[in-house]
């Protein structure tokens, strides 16, 4: 999987961003060496991501830009984003086991971070563009969501909303802050199951079906393959296993 991600961005020409931003030592990940940059399979996803960012949005943005990152995970993205945009303010939505991650994780690679932990989370009450701009990383567990009002530039959701039940999907897509955003990037499954078996949504229920507001569409090049166990039992363990496909788009909102 690493190696045909790896290809992709050097197809696109991201290894430029990956010798940038290696994969940072932090929580001790089990980390590849290539070419003498540290890596990860996660990371390399998410170099991609960046680098789409780059190439479409980077005009648009403006300074001190907000995004909102569904399934945020332990923060990678965030953490790429806040560094290619200085000035930029990142809220994370996940569990609350996945955020407390995201906080050692970000706490690790910014010391000086103004991040709003679970205890602020609790103290804040309603989350407007002010909020936001006080703090360059917000940890919102997925159970606080409502509490987040608007103030968003750009939504983000990397092969997590078509994971979800269609009530919890149209709570974020429904949502205030989501309707108020500008942007919206996400890489998700094109049809139902595909990520696990019971997921109710495909690609027909994403907003981005106004080519007027398309900007940019694809099949992902880093969700292409995963390791599963054989169809028949042997001695060798888990194979490589094409993946279904994932669309990828970037559309105003």
């Amino acid at each position: 999987m690493l190696r045909e991600c790896i290809a992709a961005i050097e197809k696109s020409g991201d290894v430029e961003l990956l010798k940038k931003y290696p994969c940072q030592p932090a929580g001790n990940p089990r980390i590849f060496n290539w070419n003498g940059i540290p890596v990860t399979y996660r990371w390399i996803k998410h170099i991609h991501h960046l680098g789409t960012v780059n190439r479409v949005l980077r005009p648009s943005l403006g300074e001190g830009f907000s995004v909102l990152d569904i399934g945020s995970s332990y923060g990678v993205f965030s953490y790429m984003m806040n560094r290619e945009y200085p000035g930029s303010h990142h809220v994370l939505v996940d569990l609350p086991n996945q955020l407390f991650y995201a906080h050692y994780f970000l706490r690790s690679c910014f010391p000086d971070a103004r991040i709003a932990g679970a205890r602020t989370i609790a103290e804040l009450g309603t989350i407007t563009r002010a909020t936001i701009d006080a703090y360059d990383f917000i940890l919102l567990p997925a159970d606080n969501f409502e509490q987040l009002c608007g103030g968003i530039d750009l939504v983000t959701s990397f092969s997590c909303l078509g994971e979800l039940k269609r009530s919890v999907f149209d709570r974020y897509l429904q949502s205030e802050a989501f309707r108020n955003a500008k942007y919206f990037y996400t890489s998700n499954p094109v049809d139902k199951n595909m990520a696990i078996p019971d997921a109710e949504v495909c690609i027909l229920d994403y907003p981005i079906h106004d080519p007027a507001k398309r900007l940019f569409f694809g099949i992902s090049p880093v969700f292409t393959y995963f390791y599963g166990p054989p169809k028949r039992k042997g001695p060798f363990g888990y194979k490589l296993n094409p993946m279904d496909p994932y669309f990828e788009c970037i559309t105003e909102i």
